[in-house]
């Protein structure tokens, strides 16, 4: 996959127009309209930088020649439309753990719920720190199980700080 295609896939799964990127990475929308269309063949490392920060990827995602998904033979849907649909396709490419298609639909439909209240500014910001992180978490080992839990299977958190207090005090 050449960088014009991995850098427009991105965009459009963040389902952003080229404004909203260019604006982001503060560069000219031409030249990020130039850079997608492939007719600037080596564009300059501080653009390539900027355009990589605002997707919230790694450079060396951008600079990669290996495609992000299996081509689906569909050039359009390949990147954007799959991640779009199932969240756990960028983790499953890369060989790392993948949720049951089930599971990734139910958090797939929890997350646009959160994106329509609210919290949606604070969602949005965690989801792109997470995002951030996968090229620094190690993979976890093939036995093990998942590590997230149902919130009704989480323990109501304490409402002290410090250290536990036993009864006597």
């Amino acid at each position: 996959m050449n960088l014009a295609k991995r850098i427009r896939d991105l965009r459009y799964a963040k389902g952003w127009g080229p404004d909203e990127l260019a604006n982001r990475a503060k560069i000219s929308r031409t030249a990020l309209y130039q850079i997608e269309r492939g007719n600037t063949s080596k564009p300059q490392a501080g653009t390539l930088r900027r355009i990589s920060r605002a997707l919230g990827v790694p450079l060396e995602i951008l600079l990669d020649s290996t495609p992000l998904l299996a081509d689906s033979g569909e050039p359009e849907e390949s990147m954007a439309m799959t991640s779009v649909h199932s969240p756990s396709a960028f983790l499953s490419a890369g060989g790392e753990r993948s949720l049951s298609g089930e599971r990734a639909d139910e958090l797939m439909e929890k997350f646009r719920l959160l994106l329509g209240s609210p919290l949606a500014d604070g969602v949005a910001r965690i989801v792109e720190e997470s995002f951030r992180l996968l090229p620094i978490i190690p993979p976890p080992a093939a036995s093990e199980t998942s590590r997230y839990v149902s919130a009704l299977d989480v323990e109501a958190p304490r409402r002290g700080r410090g250290r536990p207090r036993s009864p006597s005090e």
